[in-house]
């Protein structure tokens, strides 16, 4: 633990430490050798110089009395000695020229360079720089120290006896101390120290035989404080073991280990580097390994975060952050973090990305990677990349021979184009659940299985679009596109099919129910996959067909199944109508209503491959062998306020005060077809949400325009709805002192008053059913958050948040917070009296100058 040099820097703060003001006086100059001529020489003279081939030595004060014979300068009332940097400041000091040494009394000062030490009386060597000092005090940076005697080495280090030591500001009423019979001071390094007490106020708390005080300001290397504690669901632990290194100033690496009983060891490592305007990021790992009888179990989790320009414009960038863990339970095991325990997924990437400015386009190579714990299932790409050329004309407009004329645009200069493509290779982790086959238990799940499924692919998309106004206040905008994907396997569902009774279904979604298609998955390691043909509580059989994979052969020769084409055309028509009411009450200066219709037509054409390809890889592939038309319909309705204010200088206040919006499809291709029946016509979607300050109010619902027979229906049946109502953070605030007692207040604009109390509920309401002859089924939403905190002075303050779930009438998260912050040191208190980290506690009381200095306690 570190105290600081003995000398401090600048001036002393302690009343009568200053220089004494000069008075005028006579200057005499006199030399050794005519000293030596007068063995009892009086002056009244108050100043002179003693001069040496290697050194200057200047004093001065109010009476100077030479002894020639003993070579001794005595020297009284307001004494200044000057020798390079050492300046001594006393009311009687003795100059031994013979040994170069200076004793002072009378409350002497000793400043060299930027340190100062005072006391009872000093001794000082010019030659030497050695030092005494009897019940002596020293200021340095903040740091303060005394004792009833201090000596200074050769090396210049220092030795107190009795020493008392405090970075407090108060140094008449210390909040607190260090107290040592022995102390030895490294300035600007550490000071060490047998025993040491740790006094607060004026009652000793702490007591340790030997102890090491950190001195040193800012980052520096050094051994870790070791952290002893226990648990009692894992025993006790020793943390903290370590060293950190501060290799310079732009990267730093700290290693630490910790021990649990000698059955659970973890490692950790961290560092972070940062070089200003290029690179910065910071990179922590751990790696635990824990034995239970005879089993041994070893997890690790790494976190990061990195970002560095290439070049010097930025153009050129590496960047990416994100958190790894090696199983779904290492939070549950090993964190105390409430954040961590209730997250359900973690997710990392890096990504190496490229603009290109004189082209206006940018590309991308990058690895994401997502594990969700509610599944243990592991997605990753990698690589992923693209490559987009942002929409241009697609007949450039005339260059202005002058740069200052007016760029001259017709309609087709607005028509735009754009090309991008993207690749991924993606490897799925799955966990699956093999599910009975008994017609009674069918929704039991008997075993589970893990495997590893792999898919490549590549696709590409050229755009045309653009937008025109016709008849002033119509927008029209037309577009094509046309895709092209190739894959590295596909399934034929034309060739090479037979059946197989109640097997095992291979796929990546829930088991199914009702009269469903589930298609299996084709990226898989094996040959074979299936589509399940599933009726309510029973398997039917099953359909197999032959995946075909790169590699296979095949597949070289029928390369064009592996790869698809299609495009889409279509339009829109759109416009904006307004309408004003002129409502004025409580400050209301009117309503304006926006109407905006709008309505499209889309087409696909038919695609005759009867192939299927990987789904989830982040490319468009043809599907669909049917051709596809039809027409959407939407129909928005915005209401907004306009509000005057007392204030004539400032603008009026506009505000939503309703948004209402309609939409629907109609496709024309869309036929009955075997055992399903396809309807024309889509669900009917209306959604609304309010603008109200204190209460956002949201609504939705869909509608099938179907009768339970599949014929259409006038009056349409509602499919299901959702209702959402947050109100906005709302709470009091106040001061028991002065001020007003309570206000009404918004969250994001507290005050720092004594007390304060908030919350901010949260409710949604929905029913939906899947078709027209099933049971609606209602799920509920309910959850408060609320804060509190109180401060009972201006130094001691409490708060408390928490988060309850009506659903479950439990208090997910519950956290109470005690914080004493006084001038020299500060106290925390964290407790979850209950939640997912039911019991957890932090206690830590700390030095805030000296921040190695602390004692703290978890659970």
């Amino acid at each position: 633990i570190i105290i600081g040099t003995v000398f401090a820097s600048g001036a002393p703060t302690k009343q009568g430490l200053m220089p004494p003001v000069s008075q005028p006086k006579d200057t005499i100059t006199a030399s050794v050798h005519s000293l030596a001529n007068d063995s009892s020489a009086k002056k009244t003279a108050d100043s002179s110089t003693v001069t040496s081939a290697k050194d200057t030595v200047k004093y001065e004060a109010d009476f100077i009395d030479y002894d020639a014979s003993s070579r001794v300068i005595l020297m009284h009332g307001n004494c200044i000695v000057k020798n390079k940097t050492v300046t001594l400041f006393a009311d009687t000091i003795h100059f031994m020229l013979d040994s170069n040494l200076l004793v002072a009394s009378g409350y002497p000062q000793l400043f060299e360079g930027s340190d100062t030490v005072v006391g009872e009386s000093m001794t000082y060597s010019i030659k030497s720089g050695r030092g005494r000092v009897k019940y002596g005090n020293a200021h340095s940076q903040g740091d303060h120290y005394t004792g009833r005697q201090i000596a200074r080495s050769d090396d210049k280090d220092y030795y107190i006896l009795d020493a008392e030591y405090s970075t407090c500001d108060h140094e008449d009423s210390l909040h607190y101390f260090f107290y040592s019979r022995n102390i030895k001071v490294a300035p600007d390094d550490k000071a060490i120290s047998r025993p040491i007490v740790l006094d607060i106020g004026d009652a000793p708390v702490a007591v340790l035989p030997y102890f090491v005080i950190p001195l040193r300001k800012g980052r520096h290397s050094g051994f870790l404080r070791p952290q002893w504690g226990g648990n009692p669901s894992f025993g006790g632990y020793l943390d903290n073991l370590g060293y950190y290194w501060a290799i310079n100033d732009y990267a730093d690496l700290m290693l630490a280990a910790k021990v649990t009983e000698f059955q659970s060891y973890v490692l950790k490592g961290a560092g972070s580097y940062n070089l200003r305007y290029w690179l910065n990021g910071n990179i922590a790992a751990s790696y635990t390994t824990s034995s239970s009888y005879d089993t041994l179990n070893k997890q690790w989790s790494i976190s990061y975060s990195h970002d560095q320009n290439l070049l010097p414009d930025g153009s050129f960038r590496l960047a990416g952050r994100g958190n790894i863990v090696s199983g779904r339970n290492y939070y549950k095991t090993f964190s105390e973090d409430t954040s961590q325990l209730l997250n359900q997924q973690v997710d990392a990437n890096m990504a190496l990305t490229k603009s290109f400015k004189k082209i206006n386009a940018y590309g991308g190579l990058s690895w994401n990677r997502h594990h969700d714990f509610a599944t243990d299932a592991v997605t990753q790409d990698l690589p992923s990349l693209s490559f987009n050329l942002s929409p241009r004309p697609l007949i450039p407009f005339d260059v202005p021979a002058n740069p200052g004329d007016t760029v001259a645009t017709h309609w087709y200069n607005k028509i735009t184009w754009s090309w991008g493509m993207n690749g991924d290779s993606r490897v799925n982790h799955n966990v699956h659940k093999l599910w009975s086959d008994t017609p009674s238990v069918p929704q039991l799940a008997l075993t589970t299985t893990k495997d590893t499924l792999r898919a490549m692919g590549a696709g590409q998309m050229l755009n045309i679009s653009t937008t025109q106004t016709i008849a002033k206040y119509i927008n029209i905008t037309p577009n094509i596109s046309f895709t092209h994907a190739l894959f590295d396997r596909y399934m034929d569902t034309t060739a090479d099919t037979h059946y197989v009774a109640k097997p095992t279904c291979d796929t990546m979604t829930h088991r199914p129910s009702g009269d469903t298609v589930v298609v299996g998955t084709y990226l898989t390691n094996y040959d074979t996959n299936f589509i399940c043909y599933n009726k309510p509580w029973k398997y039917d059989t099953v359909l197999v067909y032959d995946t075909t994979k790169y590699g296979d052969k095949n597949f070289s020769r029928e390369m064009g199944q592996a790869q698809g084409y299609n495009w889409h055309a279509g339009v829109g028509l759109s416009t904006n109508l307004y309408g004003l009411f002129p409502i004025k009450l409580f400050g209301l200066k009117g309503i304006r209503h926006t109407f905006t219709p709008g309505i499209s037509y889309n087409f696909t054409p038919r695609v005759d491959q009867k192939v299927r390809y990987p789904g989830d890889l982040g490319v468009t592939a043809p599907s669909g062998t049917r051709l596809t038309h039809g027409i959407g319909f939407s129909v928005g309705n915005l209401f907004q306020g306009k509000a005057g204010s007392l204030d004539t200088t400032q603008p009026d206040k506009k505000f939503n005060i309703l948004n209402v919006s309609i939409s629907g499809s109609y496709n024309y291709s869309r036929a009955d077809t075997g055992w399903i029946r396809v309807r024309r016509m889509s669900d009917i979607s209306i959604s609304a949400n309010t603008g109200i300050p204190l209460l956002d109010v949201s609504y939705s619902s869909t509608y099938r325009p179907y009768n339970l027979d599949g014929s259409a229906s006038y009056l349409p049946k509602l499919m299901g709805y959702s209702l959402g109502f947050h109100p906005k953070s709302i709470g009091l605030a106040g001061s028991f002192w002065d001020g007003d007692f309570d206000i009404l207040t918004d969250s994001t604009h507290h005050k720092p008053l004594a007390w304060n109390a908030s919350i901010s509920p949260s409710y949604n309401y929905s029913k939906s059913r899947p078709d027209l002859k099933t049971e609606f089924t209602t799920h509920k939403d309910f959850n408060l958050s609320m804060n509190a905190g109180f401060a009972f002075t201006k130094k001691w303050s409490a708060t408390w948040s928490g988060y309850y779930n009506f659903n479950t009438n439990r208090m997910e998260s519950n956290t109470v917070h005690f914080l004493c912050d006084l001038e020299c040191w500060d106290m925390t208190f964290d407790w979850s009296p209950s939640g997912y980290n039911q019991g957890s506690f932090y206690f830590m009381v700390g030095i805030k100058k000296i921040p190695e200095i602390k004692w703290e306690n978890r659970s």
